[in-house]
């Protein structure tokens, strides 16, 4: 239980508060880097680190700490398939996370360590899926601000091919042409959930704007689709894609924080959502990939009553402290079990924090 593991890590942690302690975030993969120079990079970061501690504070902390951070380090998995790490070190706690999200690097000297660090040094790629549709042909790309890359091409005359003509005798062309592109757009709305599994990522559309209306009533997903560009886009280079792209990815900040919100709403009607802080500490320790969303300013502490139930307030005498802030708690165990998480501005619908389950799925 989550309650049970605080108990015992928290005087261990809040004993050391005034002592120097010692982190690194950085890239990890020893999956796609050579091990050789991730230790190289490993080793300018300790360097740097046993360099400030001297500088700080008394010989015989620094080198004591700096020979904790050297055997860390000497024993690290490279047989995992992680893509970072966060490395802590102070003078009674040695933590090792290995994580499935992208990090920039980053050394600290300092005399605490928040777990916040390691989901505020993300590299938070503007990442996304261009859906672009006409009376032809679709494609899905998914990519970000400097690059596209595609992953589905499909012509409406093969689609149509293998589905069935209109039962009534229609004469006039425009009618037909018209039946086949609504059929078109139901074929391409109904892979969509497949691309969004594998790609959990926000949904641009480009299309020309009567294409766009057919497509805006037939879709079944739009709460994925965060933004539309209009016109003809069927001999678009992808640099040109890019750029008719280039207003939507300015207000990207906004367009994030409604795509989270979006993806809440859909855990919610899929029942995978867990909401409020109470929920969320119990749902955390679930074995499988989730993703935490939470207001970046949200900390609250947790207790445990005489009866041993778990609460969510200043207590009192009677009420004895199991976590100084159960936030970051749960962000600890989230990125433990491979999960992602992320902060936005403000998240007062969902009581501060939103937990979604089983991200794969």
């Amino acid at each position: 239980m989550l309650a049970e593991k605080y108990k015992e890590e928290l005087p261990v942690l809040t004993d050391v508060k005034c002592q120097p302690s010692v982190s690194i975030i950085m890239p990890f993969e020893p999956k796609m880097n050579s091990k050789a120079a991730i230790k190289h990079s490993l080793k300018i970061a300790a360097d740097k680190i046993n360099r400030q501690l001297h500088a700080n504070y008394a010989k015989d902390i620094a080198d004591e700490l700096s020979e904790k951070l050297k055997n860390v380090i000497g024993h690290l998995d490279f047989r995992t398939h992680k893509k970072s790490i966060a490395i802590y070190v102070s003078p009674a706690v040695e933590k090792v996370f290995y994580l499935d999200v992208n990090v920039r690097e980053k050394v600290m000297v300092n005399t605490s360590f928040e777990i916040r660090d390691i989901v505020l040094n993300k590299k938070t790629e503007r990442e996304f899926l261009l859906l672009v549709i006409s009376g032809k042909k679709e494609k899905i790309y998914v990519g970000n601000e400097n690059k596209l890359k595609l992953i589905v091409s499909n012509q409406i005359v093969h689609i149509n091919r293998d589905l069935p003509e209109p039962v009534a005798n229609f004469t006039n062309a425009a009618t037909i042409k018209e039946i086949k592109l609504k059929k078109f757009l139901h074929y391409i709305d109904t892979g969509l959930p497949q691309i969004l599994k594998y790609y959990p990522l926000p949904l641009f559309i480009m299309a020309p704007k009567k294409t766009m209306g057919y497509f805006e009533n037939i879709t079944k997903h739009h709460k994925n689709i965060i933004g539309f560009v209009h016109g003809n886009f069927d001999d678009a280079t992808e640099n040109e894609l890019l750029k008719a792209l280039e207003p939507e990815l300015k207000n990207w900040d906004i367009a994030r924080r409604n795509y989270l919100v979006s993806r809440i709403n859909i855990a919610q009607d899929d029942l995978k959502l867990a909401s409020g802080i109470h929920n969320v500490w119990l749902q955390a320790n679930r074995r499988h990939k989730q993703l935490l969303i939470v207001e970046k300013d949200f900390y609250c502490p947790a207790f445990v009553t005489e009866k041993g139930e778990t609460i969510f307030s200043n207590g009192n005498k009677e009420n004895e402290l199991i976590a100084n802030d159960a936030v970051d708690e749960i962000i600890e165990k989230v990125l433990e079990n491979g999960g992602d998480v992320e902060f936005v501005d403000e998240l007062k619908d969902y009581n501060r924090i939103a937990l979604i389950e089983n991200t794969n799925g």
